[in-house]
């Protein structure tokens, strides 16, 4: 899809929410370096903004914390004069604890709008932090922007879905809001992190949003790859559906090149009675190597896929794109990179291990640990899968954490946020 067409969407499906608690528009943050321009939406424990960065001449997404409707025991609101965010006396110290882990747990909700972060810091009584703007929509916007989707747009999207669970674990939130598209690739975003003020995960998402979820997940009931298939088929049935214009499902499929082995794919999916992974992974492959014969993808949508899956100290599968530059190209073909290396857990205590695991393809040269008061940089040998922090006397705080290896041919670099504590 072209570049324009998409960044047009973006622009014209930001929200612009009202809440008495935001901060009104113009307010300037942050010694008058940003000013606020609107409030884009209310997620989790936080106001998200658009606001510009008199500095660098730019946009940026600003988030603020603040935990209203996610902390039974807190009694909050903005003072309208000073906009300091005023808590309940009795409760003053666990409001400022709450902020400081959310400063200390920023990794965990880093990847929220796909954006680099650039700054943090506090003020009006609680934290802000400040990334890159995010040019690109959502598959949700280009929904609501009434996109003609063409056939092979679909065949595309069933495809790269597929293709990017087999190589994740499991993801447990995929719908059609995070799920980014750039023109050079689809984005997976995790956007909606398990809350760790809340037990409650399901009062975070919009009703929408849990239509995507399967029985699974809405009665915590144990949870496999079929998850993520259910969603999978609730996505793509979203879509089809905006090929007619009275959403009548059973009229749009008809419209979808072979639409017989996508139509029994989305029901299989999305039935309470699922058939297992491994079933619906010989149905897939059968259904492309079918469809192959007819299907030529015009060059506008032939995409990178860019996995994204960020959940820094919760134990998932990280990927080397973690940090790219959205500006920046990732060429075709490179989807098994998300398998080079696999971190459990950084979140560590000081007398801790940092283990990984890493694929053969992968010839790990070093790891260097390093902030504004040390470098470590520790060689690597052929069996090495981890590191003793206090071996190297790494001491309590937070640290960039580099991996330098070859893989195939190229010098690639992973770089990941470390918390000691």
């Amino acid at each position: 899809m072209d570049s324009k067409l998409l960044k047009k969407i973006k622009r014209e499906s930001e929200k612009k929410n009202k809440d008495k608690n935001a901060l009104p528009s113009t307010t300037l943050i942050f010694n008058g370096r940003y000013e606020i321009l609107f409030l884009i939406d209310i997620r989790n424990n936080l106001f998200i903004y658009k606001a510009f960065d008199s500095k660098e001449k730019k946009f940026v997404i600003i988030k603020e914390f603040f935990p209203v409707n996610f902390s039974k025991k807190l009694s909050i609101k903005r003072d309208q004069t000073t906009l300091d965010i005023v808590e309940n006396a009795a409760q003053k110290e666990y409001y400022k604890q709450l902020v400081d882990d959310y400063l200390l747990h920023i990794d965990a909700e880093e990847l929220l709008y796909g954006s680099k972060q650039i700054s943090l810091f506090k003020e009006h009584n609680t934290a802000y932090i400040v990334y890159k703007y995010n040019e690109w929509p959502s598959l949700q916007n280009i929904m609501d922007s009434h996109y003609n989707f063409t056939s092979d747009d679909i065949h595309y999207i069933y495809f790269e879905l597929f293709k990017f669970i087999e190589d994740v674990k499991i993801y447990k939130y995929l719908n059609t809001s995070n799920i980014y598209v750039k023109n050079t690739g689809l984005v997976f975003i995790n956007n909606n992190i398990k809350n760790i003020y809340s037990t409650d995960e399901l009062s975070l998402y919009t009703s929408y949003e849990q239509t995507f979820f399967s029985d699974e997940v809405k009665f915590n009931k144990e949870l496999s790859k079929k998850v993520d298939l259910f969603s999978i088929g609730t996505i793509l049935k979203e879509i089809i559906q905006t090929l007619d214009e009275d959403k009548d499902y059973n009229k749009a499929i008809k419209k979808v090149k072979s639409h017989e082995d996508i139509d029994k794919f989305i029901q299989n999916a999305t039935m309470n009675d699922m058939v297992d992974l491994k079933r619906n992974i010989q149905d897939t492959n059968h259904a492309e190597a079918k469809s192959k014969k007819n299907m030529t993808f015009k060059q506008k949508y032939v995409l990178a896929l860019v996995a994204f899956v960020a959940v820094i100290g919760f134990g998932v599968l990280f990927t080397n794109s973690i940090y790219l530059d959205f500006e920046e190209e990732i060429p075709l073909g490179k989807v098994e990179m998300i398998r080079d290396i696999e971190v459990d857990n950084l979140i560590l205590d000081t007398e801790s291990k940092l283990e990984w695991n890493q694929t053969d393809k992968v010839s790990l040269n070093s790891v260097i640990i390093k902030n504004d008061e040390i470098e470590v940089e520790i060689p690597m040998y052929t069996d090495d899968r981890s590191v003793d922090l206090s071996e190297y006397k790494i001491h309590k705080g937070k640290y960039e954490l580099f991996f330098r290896y070859n893989y195939l041919d190229s010098h690639k670099e992973l770089r990941f946020k470390l918390v000691v504590k």
